[in-house]
């Protein structure tokens, strides 16, 4: 009887073990399996994000290449502008973005603005108010100055220098907090500004150049033709517009 209950006893233990090992075999497997899935998962997770980057790369790189053949198209730069505004907006992720010159009226006149701060266009910035005037201030400058500082000064400005640029870290309170001008209601946030000065073609000193110009221009076309006519009358042909007189002044023309 004691054996036959060892025997029994054993079988018992034999297949509680024979369980114990499916189950611990079961875990093991149920575990490589839900790691498996979360590497599955964590690799599908940077595939999408890496083709996300790639679409807003590709994006980004459409919308610059939009810009760029605007600009070829524009004949003018305002044309350009407002969509200069919207691709700096999206470029530096920020809450809006606009363009303004100072007028005749001295008044900050707000030209292109992004899509979201479209009702800036019908704003002007007087001289009294906002804290942008301060790009516009001209260093000021002592009046017993050298001859040779001011030589130094004038060098100094053919030289490229960055431009003037305006930071206001919080417009609602902190340093120049109080100057900034707000035409609706005020937001979080803070403001950046930058002065840029470019050529243009819409002041006396260039209208006398183009006029000189199309004086010089002009005289060289008169000169050619009178070259031209003058290789005809060579070559035998009758030209009863050239005389003696016009032959004379291409001489003065040319000793000029």
């Amino acid at each position: 009887p004691d054996s036959v209950q060892y025997l029994a006893q054993w079988l018992l233990n034999h297949v509680e073990k024979e369980k114990s090992i499916k189950i611990e075999a079961q875990k093991k497997d149920e575990l490589m399996n839900a790691d498996r899935k979360m590497e599955e998962q964590e690799e599908n997770i940077k595939t999408e994000k890496v083709q996300e980057q790639t679409r807003q790369q590709e994006f980004e790189e459409s919308k610059d290449k939009t810009f760029l053949e605007c600009l070829e198209n524009s004949s003018i730069l305002d044309q350009a502008l407002p969509q200069f505004c919207d691709l700096l907006r999206d470029r530096v992720k920020c809450g809006a973005v606009y363009v303004g010159f100072v007028d005749r009226e001295d008044s900050l006149k707000y030209i292109a603005a992004s899509q979201e701060n479209q009702f800036m266009l019908n704003e002007r910035l007087n001289r009294l108010s906002g804290v942008s005037w301060e790009l516009f201030e001209e260093e000021e400058r002592d009046d017993d100055a050298s001859d040779e500082t001011v030589e130094d000064e004038k060098k100094e400005d053919k030289k490229e220098i960055p431009p003037r640029t305006l930071y206001v870290p919080n417009v609602l309170m902190g340093p120049k907090s109080n100057q900034v001008h707000f035409f609706k209601l005020p937001k979080l946030g803070s403001y950046f500004a930058i002065r840029l000065r470019f050529a243009a073609c819409l002041n006396d000193e260039t209208l006398e150049e183009a006029l000189e110009k199309e004086a010089v221009f002009a005289k060289h076309r008169r000169l050619e033709e009178k070259r031209k006519a003058r290789k005809v009358i060579s070559n035998g042909e009758d030209d009863s517009t050239i005389t003696d007189e016009s032959l004379d002044e291409d001489r003065d023309d040319e000793d000029d």
